[in-house]
């Protein structure tokens, strides 16, 4: 069955697969295929992401055009038998009409059918469901063409329309998932005009109604014959609704607000983000006092003008003079919008975006992907921008459940790039980086990726410092790397991973990353400054600084058989308890790491 992961409130977590008794085809010990995650990664504050704007609006109305359409289609009847339908790729799936939507047991996060919100959803609408198809040969290859449309009359044309999709691609596709708008003249020639996967990363889903306006006039205006095409193509994908086809000139007065450009997630972001928007003319006459407005978690609204004038068709990009205070850890929505008077077109005035602005992580720092792990903040560069980066898996791990893989595409260059979040170093320190990482097939004439581990001071590819390159172990055991590693001054680091390589065919999977402060000569000291007491105890113990400097240390505890029972992560090590009292008599091993080594006690836990 598909798998797949969430976000919750602060981190990501995994979903178990449901298991659901059907047809379905089960996908969970698969390993050509990804598992199903959300937006995790998503927003990685590199240069090469912040160049992209998106157009995904957060509102659920749909605010229609003020102009009276020309041409309307709500489906109501279902899809109109003059339309063309085509299955173009024989896999026996094509677009259909439906008043529900697909049958949705493995995904409770997803929508499974359009939003009666702001729609006329309720009457019926247009539904591509490639899930229902299970893995094809041939792919899933989708197309529904409209009948000639007349806008002869009509020197201006705007496409308007209610759509939802959700994203999902598997490595071995016969085809890539797209969901995507065409316009053509002659029924023959197709120009694209609009891609709702675009930007998209597996999981993803727009917002439910999300309302399309395209201003289509150098394409439709004045034409006798104009052919809209809608197009999916997957392969055991997800769906793509569609409801509320119109045509209508467009107004005079009409300004949009096509992204949010800044800021995206990143460690600590300051109390003086600029918050940047891109703003785009899209009536026909010339428009300049824009009244722009944006508010950061529903709190106090920030409005100003932009004074500029912007021609029609430009686009121009506005930074806010009063910032953001987003500097305080945890995560952010951002609302931006217009309000131009005059504007009959409020489709486009509003968008929105989710950030975090992250807490350094702290020495020592373990992560293996699992459910209580927080990798809210990682982020990834897509290099070879196939839309395929990274996913998390729950088979193969090396420990727990779940682990790292940066999946292969037969026959594919790639180039992919994980950050994590950021910790804060000191260049006084010398610090120990540790992961383990697996080839799933070390047989020729598999193909695997070189990885290459960095570090460098901001999430992004110019400001890495190659640290070390992984030797791919001979078989599919895990192999570790391990290296030490300084700063050259205190501050915010981030450690990157980059999987590369050509034609891969093999998936690489990274398990248990570990930062820790390199093994100090000085621990003889440590052992000295280091008291822990009672000594039998009935199930409480103290551990004691007695006069080591620099106060973060990480105690754990553990039994005969090497398990750890207890873990504390101090940064102000001084005087801390630890209650065993829940665990058997027996022998425990009290481990204190600091920035100057590793010391261990031992303690006996007696109840009698």
């Amino acid at each position: 069955m598909k798998k797949f992961t969430i976000l919750c409130a602060v981190l990501f977590t995994c979903m178990t697969a449901f298991a659901v008794s059907g047809t379905k085809i089960s996908k969970l010990n698969a390993d050509s295929y990804p598992a199903k995650h959300s937006s995790t990664f998503k927003n990685a504050g590199s240069s090469e992401l912040k160049n992209t704007i998106t157009n995904r609006s957060s509102s659920s109305n749909m605010n229609r055009v003020s102009q009276a359409p020309f041409f309307s289609e709500v489906f109501a009847g279902g899809i109109p038998p003059t339309w063309q339908n085509i299955d173009s790729s024989g896999s026996g799936v094509k677009w259909t009409w439906t008043t529900t939507g697909t049958f949705n047991a493995f995904f409770p996060l997803l929508s499974d059918s359009l939003s009666t919100t702001g729609t006329s959803a309720s009457n019926g609408y247009l539904m591509y469901d490639s899930d229902s198809a299970g893995t094809t040969a041939q792919g899933n290859y989708g197309v529904l063409i409209t009948d000639a449309i007349d806008c002869s009359l009509h020197p201006t044309v705007r496409l308007t329309f209610n759509e939802y999709f959700a994203k999902f691609d598997d490595v071995s596709a016969t085809f890539p998932n797209t969901a995507r708008v065409y316009i053509s003249t002659d029924g023959t020639n197709w120009t694209l005009i609009h891609a709702t996967d675009a930007g998209m990363i597996n999981n993803d889903e727009t917002p439910n109604p999300s309302p399309v306006g395209l201003n289509i006039s150098s394409y439709a205006g004045g034409q006798a014959t104009v052919y809209l095409k809608f197009s999916f193509t997957g392969d055991y994908s997800y769906w793509w609704f569609v409801d509320d086809l119109e045509l209508a000139e467009v107004g005079a007065i009409d300004a949009g607000i096509i992204g949010i450009v800044d800021p995206y997630s990143g460690c600590v972001l300051s109390n003086t983000e600029d918050i940047i928007v891109g703003v785009v003319n899209e009536g026909v006459d010339t428009i300049s006092n824009i009244p722009v407005s944006y508010s950061v978690n529903g709190g106090t609204i920030v409005s100003e003008v932009i004074t500029d004038t912007i021609a029609p068709g430009d686009t121009i990009v506005y930074t806010f003079t009063t910032p953001a205070d987003l500097s305080s850890p945890g995560n952010y929505d951002i609302l931006s919008y217009v309000a131009l008077s005059g504007d009959g077109n409020t489709l486009n005035d509003t968008t929105g975006i989710s950030t975090i602005s992250a807490a350094p992580n702290t020495v020592i720092y373990n992560m293996g992907f699992e459910l209580l792990d927080d990798f809210s903040a990682y982020s990834v560069i897509d290099v070879d921008g196939d839309g395929i980066d990274v996913d998390i898996v729950d088979t193969y791990a090396r420990t727990g459940t779940y682990a790292l893989r940066f999946p292969a595409t037969v026959g594919m260059d790639r180039d992919n790039w994980i950050f994590t979040n950021c910790f804060d170093f000191l260049a006084s320190n010398t610090y120990n980086l540790s992961f383990w990482f697996q080839l799933f097939n070390s047989s020729p004439p598999a193909v695997p990726y070189t990885l290459e581990v960095y570090i460098g001071a901001t999430p992004s590819i110019p400001a890495m410092t190659l640290l070390g390159t992984a030797v791919n172990p001979s078989d599919t055991l895990y192999a570790n790397f391990n290296s030490d590693f300084t700063v050259p001054s205190d501050g915010n680091y981030y450690i990157a991973f980059r999987a590369f390589g050509s034609n891969i065919t093999n998936n690489t999977r990274i398990d248990d990353i570990t930062v820790d402060f390199a093994i100090g000569i000085n621990s003889a000291s440590l052992s000295e400054n280091v008291m822990v007491y009672p000594n039998p105890s009935q199930g409480k113990i103290f551990v004691v600084n007695k006069g080591i400097t620099g106060s973060a240390a990480s105690i754990n505890v553990m039994n005969t058989v090497g398990q750890v029972v207890a873990t504390i992560n101090s940064n102000n090590f001084a005087n801390e308890t630890i209650d065993l009292s829940t665990q058997p008599d027996g022998l425990y091993t009290v481990q204190v790491r600091t920035a100057t080594g590793v010391t261990t006690k031992t303690v006996m836990v007696s109840s009698k």
